[in-house]
């Protein structure tokens, strides 16, 4: 399997995720991972016979490093389409792979993520989840990559922690705030934060900020939604505005229903109804 298909995939994966798209786009990552796993080392291989051997020990750390990430995202997906015994068994395996190649040592904020999904799956412990979740984040190559930031966000309302919404991307906000209109996805992340918390004018404020990041309008269903929870809050005075917002946008929805995940579909139309 080569590098680049499953950096390409891990990174369509996130995607998904963030612009809350059908499991069918999720599903994606599956035969990617699949395969990835039962040939960790094959790409890296082939490089040896054709004689790249400066560049052996490169390619096999940045291989090992995806192919587990890939193993980890197939876990996600798997959790979140309820489908248990592939959960179990796809966790096993990168269990397994890591085992093997202790010796060489795992970054931080993969080990991250593998004890955050141990913790969230098998020990259903959410809050020891969401800091794992946050550590990946904290530790990882990319301090733009809002995937752990994602999950962790979500451990906190499973464990019932409003603060730790905000929190998970406390951080983040505080040195990229300048940037929400040129990182997909944060604005809307940051925004249910500060809902979270109870500032919903600077909800509503960020969120509404956010739609001057490109794609936005078409990509980002999670932006809307953090608008409609920033009016609701603001109470009686700002319902005619929330009213005319879903009257603005929910044809949008309507567009994208089939490519996106049924919950944020219906669940938009839900607070219409509220």
């Amino acid at each position: 399997m080569k590098n680049l298909d499953i950096s390409s995939a891990i990174q369509s994966y996130k995607h998904a995720v963030l612009a809350y798209l059908n499991f069918g786009h999720w599903s994606k990552i599956v035969p990617v991972a699949q395969k990835a796993v039962e040939s960790p080392h094959a790409d890296v291989m082939v490089g040896v016979v054709l004689g790249s051997l400066n560049s052996n020990h490169a390619c096999s750390e940045i291989l090992l490093k995806n192919t587990i990430t890939a193993g980890l995202l197939a876990v996600d997906y798997f959790a979140w389409s309820r489908q248990s015994n592939r959960v179990r068994e796809m966790l096993s395996t990168v269990e397994r792979l890591l085992a093997d190649e202790s010796g060489r040592g795992c970054p931080e904020y993969i080990s991250s993520l593998l004890k955050a999904y141990q913790s969230c799956i098998m020990a259903g412990d959410y809050e020891t989840a969401y800091g794992h979740f946050y550590r990946s984040w904290e530790t990882g190559p990319d301090a733009d990559d809002l995937f752990p930031l994602k999950r962790a966000q979500v451990m906190a309302l499973k464990c019932g922690r409003s603060d730790l919404v905000y929190d998970a991307i406390a951080e983040i906000y505080k040195n990229r705030g300048s940037c929400l209109s040129t990182i997909p996805f944060l604005s809307a992340m940051v925004s249910f934060g500060l809902e979270q918390i109870g500032d919903y004018e600077a909800a509503e404020r960020v969120a509404r900020d956010g739609y001057a990041c490109e794609g936005a309008t078409a990509d980002d269903i999670w932006l809307d939604h953090a608008v409609i929870h920033s009016l609701y809050f603001q109470g009686p005075k700002r319902q005619q505005d929330a009213l005319d917002f879903f009257r603005d946008h929910h044809e949008s929805w309507n567009a994208r229903q089939e490519s996106l995940i049924p919950f944020i579909y219906t669940h938009c139309f839900w607070h219409w109804a509220l």
